[in-house]
Order: C-alpha cells, then sequence, then structure tokens
C-alpha cells in the first residue's frame, strides 16, 4: 500500500512537473527557431535585394555614360557626313573621316569591357560599319538579316535598350548575343532617320558582373529580363517559360524590388528581383529555401543542445522536487494511518516553517481535539448511561405509585373524600404523563399537563396561594421536547423562591420560538438569588461535572439538555433578590418524536 501509493503519486508530481518545466521549454525554442528563420528570411532577402538594386544602378550610370557617348558621335560633323554622304573609298576626305571614326570608336570600346562593339548604320546608303576591340569593318550589300535596325525603326526618340542576337554579318554568323544602346540620326530637311548608332553591350560581360555579387552564395539562377518578360541572359539552371511568367507578373505586381517565397517542383525557393530603370528591364535571383536556412542550422544546434541540456536539467529538477513534496506528504500519511488505527494522540514531532509545516501543525492540533473529543464522547457516554440508569429506576418507582396512586383515588371516592381525590387525581394524571410508555421526548401540551398536575398538587399540600400562570401560544402545542426538564424547575420555583420569601406568589411558565429554537421560561416572584451564589450557580452549569455536590437538580437538567441537542443548549438563569428568578431552557424545534430517537436517545 505504502509503495503503491508512493509510486502512483511520485509518478503523477514527477509528470505534471516535468510537464510545467519543459513544455514552455520547448515553445521557447520552437519560437526562437521560428523567429531565427524569419530573420535570416528576412536578412538574405534584404541583402540579395540591396545586391541587385546596386547591379542595378551601377548599370544605369554605366549606360547612361554610354547613351552620352552615343549622342556625342549622333552630332560630331564626321560622323553626320559619312552617314549622310555617299561612300566614295577614294576619297582623301572620306578616308580621313573614316579614320577619325575608327578613332572614336575604339576610344569607346576601351572604356569598359562590357562594350562588346560600336556600331554605325546608314540607311540611305546601305552600309554599316562595325568596330570591336579587335578589328573595325564596314560592311554592304545584303543587310537584310541585321535584327537591331528593324527593331531600331521607329523608335527615334531617347534610348532604347533591346537584345539583338547580331550586329553584323560575322556576328550573326557567329550566334553572338548583345545589348543594343542607340540613337538616330536624322537628315535636316526632313527630319527623318537616316542612319543609328549603338554601342552594343556583351550579355556574358553583363551577366558576368551580375553573377560577381552572388558567388559566395550559390544562388540557383539568375536572370536577366527585358521590359516585355522576355528572358534576356541566364545563370545557372534553367527555369519553364511558365514558371518564370508567373515570377515575372509576381514582380510586377509588387514593385520595383523585394523578394518573396516561392514553390517550384515542391521545393521552396526565395526570389529576390529589382528593376533596371529607365528601361523596365528586370534582374532575378533563385535561391533554394534550404541552402538560405543553412546559415541557420548552427543557431538550431546550438538551441536543440541547450533544449537536450535543460530537459535533461528539468528533468532532474521535476523528480527532485517530487520526491520533496511526497516525503512529507508520506510523513502525513503514516500520521493519518497512526490515527485509523486508533493511535488518536498521535503527532508528527517533525518542524517546518513552509506550507508542509502549517499542515502538521494542523494535524497535531486535529490530534489533540480528536483525542480530546474522543475522550469527551466517552465521558457523555457514560453520563448518559447512568442517567438512563436513574431514569429507569425511577420508571419503575413511578409505575409502582402509580399503581398504588390509582387504588388510593378509588377508595377516596368509594369513602367520598374529595381532596384526597384531588390529590391523587392529579398524581395519576402527572404520572401518567411522565411515564408516556418509556418515551423520554413529549409535546409541550403535555408539558402544560405536567406542570398544571403539579402545581395542583402543591397547591394542596402548601400553606401559601401560588399563581400559576402558562404563556404559551396554542400553535406551539405540537412541538416535542424532553419531559424531564420542567418539574425540578417549577420544583425550585417554589420552595426556594415561594417558601424562600415566605408569602404568596406567581409562578409563570412561558413559551416563544427564537429561530429554529425554543426558549422556555420559568419564573417566580420569590425571594431571589444573592449575586454570590448566582455567580457560583452559573460557574456550575458551564462545569457539567456530575460528581459535584450541590445544584444536582439544576446540573441534571443542564447535562441531559447538552448531551441530548448539543453544547449550544441549555440552561441560563438570571435572578434579582426579593424580587424573583427567571430559568431560561434553550432547546431546538422538534416537531416529531424521531429525530431525537434517531440519536439513540
Amino acid at each position: 500500500m505504502r509503495f503503491r501509493f508512493r509510486s502512483r503519486l511520485q509518478g503523477k508530481l514527477f509528470v505534471l512537473f516535468s510537464v510545467i518545466i519543459i513544455l514552455p521549454l520547448i515553445f521557447c525554442s520552437f519560437f526562437i527557431s521560428r523567429q531565427s528563420m524569419d530573420i535570416v528570411e528576412k536578412n538574405t532577402g534584404s541583402v540579395y535585394t540591396a545586391r541587385l538594386d546596386y547591379f542595378s544602378d551601377r548599370f544605369r550610370l554605366i549606360t547612361g555614360k554610354f547613351y552620352q557617348d552615343l549622342l556625342n558621335m549622333a552630332v560630331n560633323r564626321t560622323v553626320r557626313n559619312l552617314i549622310l554622304a555617299p561612300m566614295n573609298v577614294t576619297d582623301s576626305n572620306y578616308a580621313e573621316n573614316m579614320a577619325h571614326l575608327v578613332f572614336l570608336t575604339g576610344n569607346i570600346q576601351f572604356t569598359d569591357n562590357m562594350i562588346h562593339s560600336v556600331t554605325i548604320y546608314s540607311r540611305e546608303q546601305n552600309w554599316l560599319f562595325a568596330s570591336n576591340n579587335v578589328s573595325s569593318n564596314i560592311y554592304t550589300g545584303d543587310l537584310s538579316g541585321l535584327e537591331w535596325p528593324r527593331t531600331a525603326s521607329g523608335r527615334d526618340r531617347g534610348v532604347y535598350m533591346a537584345a539583338s542576337p547580331s550586329v553584323s554579318p560575322r556576328a550573326k554568323i557567329n550566334g553572338e548575343e548583345v545589348i543594343s544602346l542607340f540613337v538616330s540620326v536624322r537628315s535636316m530637311g526632313n527630319y527623318l532617320p537616316d542612319g543609328y548608332i549603338s554601342i552594343n553591350l556583351d550579355i556574358k560581360a553583363v551577366q558576368s558582373q551580375l553573377v560577381q555579387n552572388f558567388l559566395r552564395d550559390d544562388p540557383r539562377s539568375i536572370i536577366i529580363a527585358d521590359s516585355g518578360g522576355g528572358i534576356v541572359s541566364g545563370y545557372g539552371s534553367p527555369v519553364t517559360i511558365e514558371l518564370f511568367d508567373r515570377v515575372f507578373t509576381a514582380a510586377e505586381e509588387s514593385g520595383n524590388s523585394g523578394y518573396y517565397l516561392e514553390t517550384i517542383n515542391g521545393e521552396k525557393f526565395l526570389v529576390s528581383y529589382s528593376n533596371i530603370l529607365p528601361y523596365k528591364w528586370k534582374v532575378f535571383v533563385f535561391a533554394p529555401y534550404r541552402q538560405i536556412v543553412y546559415q541557420n542550422r548552427m543557431i538550431t544546434r546550438v538551441v536543440f543542445l541547450v533544449i537536450v541540456i535543460f530537459i535533461l536539467l528539468s528533468t532532474g529538477i521535476a523528480w527532485i522536487l517530487s520526491i520533496n513534496l511526497l516525503n512529507p506528504l508520506q510523513v502525513l500519511f503514516g500520521a493519518m494511518r497512526r490515527v485509523k488505527d486508533g493511535e488518536l494522540d498521535c503527532t508528527i514531532p517533525l518542524v517546518r516553517k513552509d506550507e508542509i509545516g502549517l499542515l502538521y501543525d494542523g494535524f497535531n492540533e486535529m490530534s489533540k481535539n480528536l483525542a480530546s473529543m474522543m475522550e469527551k464522547l466517552y465521558q457523555d457516554e457514560l453520563v448518559k448511561k447512568d442517567l438512563r440508569l436513574k431514569m429507569m429506576g425511577y420508571q419503575i418507582n413511578a409505575h409502582f405509585l402509580y399503581n398504588t396512586l390509582d387504588a388510593i383515588h378509588w377508595m377516596a371516592r368509594i369513602n367520598k373524600v374529595p381532596q384526597i381525590t384531588s390529590l391523587v387525581s392529579s398524581l395519576v394524571s402527572y404520572f401518567r404523563i411522565a411515564l408516556s410508555e418509556g418515551q423520554d421526548i413529549i409535546t409541550i401540551k403535555q408539558v402544560i399537563q405536567m406542570a398544571e398536575s403539579y402545581m395542583n398538587i402543591y397547591a394542596i399540600k402548601s400553606d401559601f396561594i401560588v399563581d400559576f400562570v402558562v404563556n404559551i401560544d396554542r400553535s406551539l402545542y405540537g412541538l416535542r421536547t424532553l419531559k424531564y426538564i420542567f418539574q425540578p424547575l417549577l420544583e425550585n420555583a417554589l420552595n426556594h423562591g415561594i417558601e424562600g420569601k415566605a408569602d404568596n406568589g406567581i409562578v409563570e411558565l412561558s413559551c416563544a420560538p427564537d429561530g429554529d429554537d425554543l426558549v422556555f421560561t420559568v419564573s417566580d416572584t420569590g425571594a431571589g438569588i444573592s449575586p454570590e451564589k448566582l455567580k457560583d450557580l452559573r460557574h456550575s452549569l458551564e462545569r457539567n461535572d456530575m460528581n459535584e455536590v450541590g445544584n444536582f437538580a439544576l446540573r441534571n437538567i443542564n447535562m441531559q439538555i447538552k448531551i441530548h441537542y448539543g453544547n449550544r443548549y441549555g440552561l441560563k438563569i438570571e435572578s434579582v433578590p426579593g424580587a424573583g428568578t427567571r430559568v431560561y431552557v434553550r432547546v431546538p424545534v422538534f416537531v416529531e418524536a424521531e429525530h431525537v430517537q434517531s440519536a439513540g436517545l
């Protein structure tokens, strides 16, 4: 029993403490891990977007410089003369102008390694000048295969940037792709474009400049797209057209730059993007989410290690707490079991200053009170038995007296002695109610009848005239109370009150309800009680000592009431010397006798 009690309770306490300690740890660890993931995601997205913005700004500045070079060439007299005048290779001025053109384009090409070539196209004269860092050539004949002049047609204002697969017949054959920035050269007569000048950027070089910003991060894909959503350049793993259309549309709706999460073939990616203004081109970086959160693995491992350590510590703490809480309870349980086995004065000698100590003190106090209560109950039972034995003797004597008095009554009636007849009749009435078939509880109506019979007997044998007054409402006649408590009070009122004053007087019996109680009053107009004797009498009633000498009747009545009804009930005495005495009897209200008989009376 002890082991089972201990193991069950200790297990429950251990689980309870473990849950209380471990659950917050798990929640905190999950919160820290989730927060760190969000921080890594946010920081990575912000860093990637900042790098793309940096590339976009740098590319915008570079192309702005190139466009300024194009404008300078478009207004250069030598360049304009070459575009508008017929080609004449034998003319010395033409040769000089061409040499100057080669010089101009060469200076532009060496300003940045992203420049693939510089191209001048004369629409009217149908020739193309192409210069790169290796050579400069003029092409004539069939130039219909050149894509960028067709693309540039009609775009006669500002900068236009487009991806082109060819800028010269040789480039077309080699399959090279460039990004072209161009301006138109217009005739002063009709203000129509007679030619175009372009600076062509190497897509691979541009892509390389962008990729250098992400070499350490190893993204899955880096893409440059034009304003229409076409892919100009790509690095890394290719993406499908459907996927890129979705990504491009999301970027268009979100703004100039930013990042968001995209799921591709069941894998999560962080997509960062930025606009290349003013061309409305876009650059994208696709980074696997698992690769990003790899930076968070160290934090996760540290958090996991801390969680494991705290779980081990919390488990040990929970075990210690369960033992420390269980051991005092085990002591208390053992003491309670000893009380159950009959050791009523069992106490716990351990001294503690915590809540368990309060439990120990409460148990010790309870044990002392229990022992005292059991002793009192034992003594009350002895007194009750003594009273029952005495009452049984009184009942035997009363039966004998009742039968004898009944015989005397009939003899008095036969011999016609009315005074004896009245006396015997009152005694017979008194004893008939007093016997009441062995019952201790009678109605208030019967109490009044007993009192009247007793007062009639007293009136016959006494030299004093005593008026007996009953002041009890008839609605109370059906209530019940003990039958032996009023005759001794009436006797005291007559013998010590009226006769003590040696004069005629009044004795009154009254009753009034007080909440759930009844308060009977027996009062007289006799000699009263002196203050010293009244004080001794009250102390005697409070002690309830049946072995005490003197005041036996009052102590007996008070003891019967307390034994039957409880300590809050009993007698209360008030007296004024020379004016009389009042005795108050407080008992509970009972309508049926079974309420009292159920208590074993």
